[in-house]
């Protein structure tokens, strides 16, 4: 862990932060920090701080009142994924939770397999620990909204910018130009088959613009880390 996550139950009536679960556990046995020790901490879609390791036993860790120091900017991307298999959905919701990630919506496009919404990954429990352990790995406090669209999806037009990765039809990134840090962008990835004709016309005429993420057949787990850090390099602060 980059970042130790804090909710509001592990703030105790003195100030401190008390836990006695899996961050207990990460800071005994994988940092070994003992008393004294300076911690990074950050509030769930709140700032983040310093705190100092007070107590280290087999029950629990206390941390002091931190120094809240900074809040980090808002996430601004809101991703569209065709539901991907289970095992790349995991990777999926853990960038999601690294990259700060404002919302994920997962749809039901014409190739996704019905199966998929089976899996035990969807479910709410699985979503949380998925999404704070990639949070706590790219020291984000925002935690990503998801959303699960079962019966189809229609491209959301309340973004300032709409991207759709398409392999087929997508123009090279530079094409882009740059993005004025803080707008909001939507960025839709589809199924490792590809989109369908009818999709593609759907995209286009909601005024979604094609982009493309190079040559090669990426599976979902890295085209959206790909898209994502494109995004992030076009990114400029207004003059």
């Amino acid at each position: 862990m980059n970042l130790i996550l804090i909710q509001d139950r592990d703030l105790a009536a003195d100030g401190t932060i008390r836990l006695d679960d899996y961050r207990a556990d990460h800071v005994r046995s994988v940092l070994r920090s003992q008393p004294g020790d300076a911690l990074s901490v950050g509030r769930i879609n709140g700032p983040v701080g310093t705190a100092t390791v007070t107590v280290v036993d087999g029950q629990q860790v206390v941390l002091s009142i931190p120094e809240w120091t900074d809040s980090q900017p808002q996430p601004t991307v809101d991703l569209c994924v065709a539901l991907p298999r289970p095992i790349i959905l995991r990777r999926l919701i853990l960038t999601c939770g690294m990259m700060a990630v404002r919302s994920l919506t997962l749809f039901a496009s014409a190739r996704v397999e019905k199966s998929y919404w089976q899996t035990r990954v969807l479910q709410p429990d699985t979503i949380q620990r998925l999404l704070r352990e990639g949070m706590s790995q790219g020291a984000s406090t925002w935690e990503t909204r998801i959303t699960l669209a079962r019966n189809g999806w229609l491209p959301p037009a309340d973004s300032s910018y709409r991207l759709v990765a398409d392999a087929d039809s997508g123009l090279p990134w530079s094409d882009i130009g740059t993005i004025p840090r803080g707008q909001r962008v939507s960025l839709a990835i589809g199924p490792e088959g590809g989109w369908i004709d009818a999709e593609r016309e759907a995209f286009q005429k909601s005024g979604w613009r094609a982009v493309s993420l190079g040559p090669w057949n990426l599976r979902v787990d890295t085209a959206v880390p790909v898209a994502l850090a494109q995004l992030s390099l076009r990114q400029t602060d207004a003059d």
